[in-house]
């Protein structure tokens, strides 16, 4: 059987091709068999790939199962890249030192918690979906088929999950690799921990991280365990009530994540009138079980809590009333058909008074709380079974001294000891036979042994006697072919018509509920022809090295291999795809700005009849974020695909806008669409300070403040900012907060401008914040100030502790604030408009300072963005000084 490659795959691959075709085949076999972490090479290209960290394997491996591993690996884990370093060894001598090694790896980080599990019906059924949906099976193994998915675990006409040995004995679609048997050789808070963040343990990134959270690790870990219930798994017998976890742990933020807490208690709550027992402050509970609907409809859930509380329903979050507050009540809605659904309810408590109140309205039911009749609970109680094992010290020592001798630590690294590498240092690669030793078909003691078929012995070997074509440095396209068959990228990618999720994958492959009437584009992953030339480097970093997405539609996730394993794609992708002139950007003005606002809007194109915008969603059809696409794409990318969307192979459902090459919009540029994309483009470039286009919807809540053609001006309490500060927003989209109080601006933001629910319904019990993250907060002290000498420091007073005091402000032509205020002899008027500057809006602060005095002062500065300025007055009839600066950032 074949190691590394699929054996049907090879096959075809080394069936009659020539030593040329043959090379990259040979030089995945020597990286994934890390051939070189023995024999040392001057090929780069032929880095060995990184075996798991071993520092803590005790704490997640049962003992007898790792033996068994250890001394029989291919056998235990068909497909597994770990050589047999036993094999050579007579059978008493090999189950000696699988011992004597299983004592040393038991002893780093164990022994192995067994404590059993209880997993809730949701939680099971959580993992069960997100497994199947958010990527795992493009590379492992569907648990259960498509069909069966379409039912909830607790309803008993789903397919009952096969037992592990019966689904390693089915035929494996090509390209699987083995889970081999998880239930018995771990935990599920064990597996949690790995799931959430594999590349801590196997930093190689072949098993990459999904941006699973604590409680979504914890729920797929229990999914893929669940052959460790003791009485299988079976949740039609339910009991009255809802399970429940109690914590105790510091509630500092606004919405603790409990998977990643330890319950101090669990029991049974028959009801939700009342909490259980609990400390005074500072803890928490998760409620879970079922909810018996009663008739379909729409339904109503709320909760009432003092401090935060949330609610799902069927693992859809209905209810967000995060925060420490009072009691205050928040409620959602979603359509349930009548019968059986999964609740969750969690709960936290910071200080001070507490309380939960569960509601629900729908029906032929009133508002009223959710009665004990309508709940009930299912769980299993998972544990693996362990044999007793305490690790011995002789054997540890031997075990060591085993590890040294076996070269383990060639691959391995175990945490932070040095004292496990290789006794014996190996040949280098070059000086090793063509035939025999690692290439031997048969074992041989003191030699590892690979599981390699004879087509790749015979294609190693081969290799072996050419290794200078392996030490030419690598073209770009040859680095992006050879990183993306590593990461098995292409099992859900196209690239140059090869990859592709494989048709016996498609249906696990899903859009989420808002997409699904947008066919396959919201199912697969996009293709990755000409990536290089379509995104600019650093959103491709972004998406390579941190999993960002940008297509909320798609429920497969973007995997995270690291930085290490595939940061050098970046530049591999550009030197690949990029041409000469695909960074060329059109001018950017304000009037091209305005005509691409029109464009995008409803009055234009209606571009934002499917696309979002600066976090608020299109009328129709989710599409990308049109705010990001500019400092996302590159700008010849960009207009191709607005020319042409669908010769860009990207299976797009985005309409050909210009008939005959001609726009519909006839009033702007007089329809030419080169021009017209140049103005889009434009106003693109201002991202999500851009004024939103016309036409769109901001679902945000009645509190939200919508800046129209003029700026709008609002008094608020803003947290870090004196109680009297009014927060203006612009019609281009850069708004500030001005500290009233202090006659000074305190902040600067780009994007949505406010909403006013704290100020306008709680009043004084809400402090404000902008509505987004991209803020500037001004440095303390004013932007005027007398200073004994240019390079003294610039004094931190504010307001009228620095001898300033505010008079009040006015408008200009265009309704825009000028605010005024004195200084000792000095009246000072501020006015602050947006100004392109580069591309991009600028903040520019205009003061005019009038001195009133026979002689105006000469030790007065200005504060600019580059360091400081002295005043210069000139004499019209009074003394007068016109200043101009910025802030941008």
């Amino acid at each position: 059987m074949a190691v590394l490659l699929p054996a049907f795959l090879l096959g075809a691959l080394l069936t009659g091709v020539s030593r040329v075709e043959e090379q990259p085949i040979a030089e995945h076999l020597l990286v994934e068999a890390s051939c070189t972490a023995c024999h040392a090479s001057n090929a780069a290209r032929l880095a060995p790939r990184r075996g798991p960290d071993l520092g803590a394997l005790g704490a997640r491996y049962e003992p007898a199962a790792l033996r068994r591993f250890l001394a029989k690996p291919h056998a235990v884990k068909p497909g597994t890249a770990m050589p047999d370093v036993l094999a050579g060894l007579a059978e008493d001598e090999r189950a000696r030192a699988a011992n004597e090694l299983t004592h040393l790896l038991v002893s780093l980080g164990g022994p192995l918690d067994a404590t059993p599990v209880h997993v809730t019906a949701d939680t099971f059924e959580r993992g069960r979906w997100l497994y199947h949906s958010v990527g795992c099976v493009a590379c492992h193994a569907p648990q259960e088929s498509a069909h069966a998915l379409r039912r909830y675990a607790w309803e008993p006409a789903v397919e009952a999950p096969t037992l592990f040995e019966e689904r390693e004995a089915s035929p494996s679609p090509p390209g699987n690799v083995p889970l081999g048997n998880l239930a018995a050789r771990t935990t599920v808070p064990a597996l949690a921990a790995f799931l959430a963040d594999p590349l801590a343990t196997r930093p190689d990134g072949r098993m990459p991280s999904l941006g699973l959270t604590g409680d979504e690790a914890h729920a797929i870990a229990a999914y893929l365990l669940r052959d460790q219930a003791r009485s299988g798994v079976d949740f039609t017998r339910r009991t009255p009530g809802l399970v429940y976890e109690y914590f105790e742990a510091p509630m500092r933020t606004e919405a603790p994540s409990f998977g990643q807490l330890e319950p101090v208690r669990r029991g049974v709550a028959t009801h939700l009138d009342e909490l259980p027992e609990h400390r005074a402050d500072h803890f928490g509970f998760r409620f879970g079980g079922f909810v018996d609907v009663p008739a379909r409809g729409a339904w109503r859930f709320a909760t009432t809590s003092d401090d935060g509380s949330r609610l799902w329903i069927d693992g859809e979050l209905v209810v967000t009333n995060d925060g420490f507050h009072p009691m205050t009540r928040a409620a959602g809605e979603l359509f349930l058909d009548a019968g059986l659904h999964t609740i969750t309810v969690e709960y936290f408590e910071q200080e001070g008074g507490e309380g939960l109140v569960v509601e629900w309205e729908g029906p032929g039911v009133e508002a009223r709380t959710i009665t004990a009749e309508h709940l009930s609970h299912a769980s299993i109680e998972l544990a693996p079974r362990i044999r007793p094992f305490e690790p011995n010290a002789e054997l540890i020592q031997a075990g060591a001294a085993r590890f040294r001798a076996s070269g383990c630590g060639a691959c391995h690294t175990v945490g932070e000891r040095t004292d496990l590498a290789p006794e014996h240092v190996a040949r280098e690669l070059a000086a090793l036979s063509k035939h025999g030793g690692c290439l031997s078909d048969t074992p041989l003691a003191g030699i590892p042994h690979f599981d390699f078929d004879a087509d790749e012995r015979a294609a190693l070997a081969r290799a072996l006697s050419d290794l200078a074509a392996f030490e030419a440095p690598s073209s770009a396209s040859e680095t992006v072919t050879r990183t993306l068959k590593r990461f098995q990228c292409l099992h859900c990618h196209e690239r140059d018509d090869v990859g592709g999720v494989h048709p016996e994958r498609r249906d696990y492959f899903l859009a989420l509920d808002e997409a699904h009437d947008m066919g396959d584009q919201a199912r697969y992953p996009p293709p990755l022809d000409h990536v290089g030339r379509k995104l600019r480097a650093a959103r491709l970093r972004e998406i390579l090295e941190h999993g960002t997405g940008v297509r909320p539609y798609i429920a497969a996730r973007m995997p995270r291999f690291g930085a290490a394993n595939v940061g050098h794609l970046v530049d591999a992708f550009a030197d690949a795809d990029l041409r000469a002139d695909d960074d060329l950007e059109p001018p950017i003005d304000a009037e091209r700005i305005a005509h691409g606002r029109k464009l995008v809007g409803t009055a234009g194109l209606g571009c934002i009849q499917c696309h979002a915008f600066a976090g608020f969603e299109g009328l129709g059809t989710p599409a990308v974020d049109l705010a990001d696409t500019f400092e996302h794409t590159r700008a010849r990318w960009f207009a191709e695909l607005l020319r042409k969307p669908a010769a860009l192979g990207l299976d797009s459902r985005m309409p050909d806008f210009w008939i005959g090459d001609v726009s519909p919009v006839r009033d702007l540029y007089d329809g030419d669409p080169d021009r017209q994309i140049e103005a889009i483009r434009a106003y693109l470039s201002l991202g999500r300070a851009a004024p939103l286009p016309e036409g769109l919807v901001v679902p945000i809540g009645a509190y939200e403040v919508i800046v129209g053609d003029e700026p709008r001006l609002v008094g608020v309490f803003m947290e870090g900012v004196s109680p009297r500060t009014i927060v203006v927003g612009t019609p281009e989209g850069l708004h500030y907060a001005y500290d009233v109080q202090h006659a000074r601006l305190a902040k600067v933001w780009r994007g949505r401008f406010f909403d006013a629910y704290g100020t306008w319904h709680a009043r004084a019990g809400v402090l404000e914040r902008p509505p987004v993250d991209d803020v500037f907060d001004l440095p303390a002290g004013m932007e005027l100030a007398r200073l004994e000498a240019p390079d003294a420091p610039w004094p931190v007073a504010i307001g009228a502790d620095a001898g300033f005091r505010r008079v009040g402000h006015g408008f200009d032509d265009e309704r825009y604030p000028v605010w005024r205020s004195v200084f000792g002899e000095l009246v000072i008027e501020e006015r602050l408009r947006p100004r392109l500057v580069n591309g991009a809006w600028a903040l520019m602060r205009q003061f005019r300072v009038e001195c009133g005095a026979d002689a105006p002062p000469d030790d007065l500065y200005l504060r600019t963005r580059n360091g400081r300025e002295r005043v210069v007055f000139t004499k019209e009839s009074r003394w007068v000084a016109l200043l101009e600066t910025e802030v941008a950032w």
